[in-house]
């Protein structure tokens, strides 16, 4: 595929982001700006109620997909110990994108999420039925039965800018950074990437990234 012409796209304010709610996350590649203050629901370290356990993230999946209109269009879907967040295309504004969390099993959005980079939003699209986010838990299962490493967070994207493949990549503290397990959209292991240096304790970003394949 040829690169995608470079995409610069605004902000469009939800009611929500017109209050100073404007959040969101990078899809995973190439930054686009620097961290974002402090965001309190970026809760990292481990709590009573981890949703990177299976029991808990399942239900927060479902809490997350079921009330949304079909067919929805996912851009990511991103768990910590402390939030489960879905960003997905506004069903009432194509271009845009906006974001439910799930935090101590409550749900709130959706807010609007700032897209920033040179992709087009369609390519760092996938529908729901492409894959069944319930697959996360069992990554997790196997990530934790190979990997010795505390798990920080999961992901399901796209693996642009290499590939228009839908996978999971699970993050590992290490003294070095994350180390990035991923994972085909089926669940199976595709092996640890590189270590990526960045502190483990970053908030997440309140802008979204889209990339284009081998950009």
């Amino acid at each position: 595929m040829t690169q995608t012409k470079g995409l610069l796209r605004r902000v469009r304010y939800t009611r929500a982001a017109a209050q100073g709610m404007v959040v969101g996350l990078f899809v995973l590649g190439l930054a686009c700006s620097k961290p974002a203050p402090q965001d309190s629901l970026a809760k990292e370290q481990p709590a009573q109620r981890s949703y990177l356990t299976p029991r808990y993230l399942d239900g927060a999946i479902d809490k997350l997909l079921e009330p949304l209109p079909k067919p929805v269009r996912l851009l990511s879907l991103t768990a910590l110990h402390g939030v489960v967040v879905l960003q997905v295309q506004d069903f009432k504004d194509r271009r845009e994108v906006v974001e439910y969390r799930v935090v101590d099993g409550g749900v709130s959005g959706p807010v609007a999420v700032e897209l920033r980079g040179p992709g087009k939003l369609s390519d760092n699209l996938f529908r729901a039925d492409a894959v069944d986010p319930h697959v996360a838990s069992k990554v997790l299962t196997q990530v934790r039965a190979e990997f010795s490493e505390e798990v920080r967070k999961l992901v399901l994207t796209r693996n642009l800018p290499a590939s228009m493949d839908i996978q999971f990549r699970v993050f590992l503290k290490t003294p070095a950074g994350d180390r990035i397990v991923t994972a085909d959209k089926n669940g199976r292991l595709l092996g640890p990437s590189r270590h990526r240096r960045v502190h483990p304790t970053l908030p997440l970003p309140r802008k979204v990234c889209l990339h284009s394949e081998n950009a």
